[in-house]
């Protein structure tokens, strides 16, 4: 407008040259090229208002700063009236990115979980050997890794897949666990074997020799479920329980010393009490120089189908752990896009159902865990 003002005053002189009039439209040509269109912040101002109404608490720290950064910077933006239209497309697309870059922070009870199964697992290490501990091992010093950060920067996704990868390397010590009973059993039977057995029906004996070298081959192997052991120790057990005389005593005080340093902690109390009473009565037997073949042979058969029933309890804590995951997820189901979670409802219902059960098998727990697990971490939660 100073140009346009100056060229009116101008023409108000009626002695104004041509050379004053080309200069003063020359002007106005030249500010009319520099006029710089009004920027639209309606969208940046929309973003500003979608990232201010994002509550803080549910994302980790470091990536609300990102974002929180990015609108002070767009705000500081706002207050230039000469703006360009660029500069808010880029304060805008800052903002966006800093929005899809959100990352949800952990669910402190998930954490809790998580500190507990750690110790938990930590607990298990004397029971193993230190190869076979190796891979809990490591995912033990992850789990510490991961801990050190503070609790504010712990991400939803990091928290659930160390949870995971912890309950699924339980399970597996699980199983070299049932297969170190199952390896026992197999001892004590070679141990028969290798006895004088000339008092046993040979039908009896060559059925045991069958199934003891179809177990070595079933283990030798190397893939089997937790269920499939138990069956084959269970089987193997009732074939030396099917011998039907043991008449040296000597096996019995072999079997004895052999089983003398099993692990109270290591099982559930009522096969632990079941085994207790079966070795008393060994011990009583062994030590009675009257005892007679009979009393012998079924305190071997008694003490042999203890050992072999010695059992765990059913695993059901990382059941548990994902039940309480999902629950969580489903009280705060608002914070969470639907699609994501359709169907949890009803799957932490079938879980709660095997996790009440009794007489539920490991595989069941494990593959309700799985499919719990994989629900879970499906889930996603809204940006806003």
């Amino acid at each position: 407008m100073e140009a346009v003002d100056a060229a009116k005053i101008l023409l108000e002189n009626e002695d104004v040259t041509q050379a004053e009039v080309d200069s003063a439209a020359s002007n106005i040509s030249s500010a009319l090229d520099n006029l710089v269109v009004r920027a639209d912040v309606e969208e940046l101002n929309q973003l500003i208002a979608q990232a201010e109404a994002i509550d803080a608490s549910m994302y980790t720290r470091s990536s609300y700063e990102a974002l929180m950064e990015a609108v002070d910077a767009a705000k500081i933006l706002l207050e230039n009236e000469d703006v360009t239209q660029a500069e808010v497309d880029s304060a805008a697309s800052n903002i966006s990115s800093a929005l899809d870059n959100l990352v949800a922070r952990a669910d402190i009870n998930e954490i809790n979980q998580l500190i507990a199964l750690s110790e938990e697992c930590k607990q298990m290490e004397e029971n193993f050997d230190s190869e076979v501990f190796a891979d809990m091992k490591d995912l033990l010093n992850d789990s510490d890794l991961l801990l050190t950060k503070e609790y504010d920067e712990l991400s939803d996704y990091e928290v659930k897949d160390m949870l995971t990868k912890l309950i699924a390397e339980k399970d597996k010590l699980a199983i070299v666990d049932a297969l170190n009973i199952l390896k026992s059993t197999v001892q004590s039977a070679k141990e028969i074997l290798k006895g004088d057995v000339s008092s046993i029906k040979p039908s009896k004996v060559k059925n045991l020799e069958n199934i003891v070298e179809e177990i070595d081959l079933f283990i030798e192997n190397g893939e089997y479920t937790i269920e499939e052991i138990h069956e084959q120790t269970t089987r193997l057990t009732e074939a030396i329980e099917g011998l039907e005389k043991i008449e040296d005593k000597e096996v019995l005080i072999e079997f004895i010393s052999y089983i003398s340093d099993l692990d109270e902690s290591k099982y559930s109390k009522s096969t632990w009490n079941s085994f207790t009473e079966a070795l008393e009565y060994a011990n009583t037997v062994s030590n009675n120089p009257d005892a007679s073949a009979e009393e012998v042979s079924n305190a071997y058969k008694n003490l042999v189908s203890a050992v072999s029933n010695l059992r765990k309890a059913i695993d059901k804590s990382g059941l548990k752990l994902e039940i309480n995951m999902a629950k969580n997820i489903l009280n705060n189901k608002s914070g969470y896009v639907a699609s994501t979670i359709k169907g949890l409802d009803k799957l932490v219902e079938k879980a709660e159902n095997v996790y009440n059960t009794e007489g539920v098998t490991q595989d069941e727990v494990t593959s309700i865990t799985k499919e719990l697990t994989k629900a879970v971490l499906k889930a996603r939660k809204k940006p806003n």
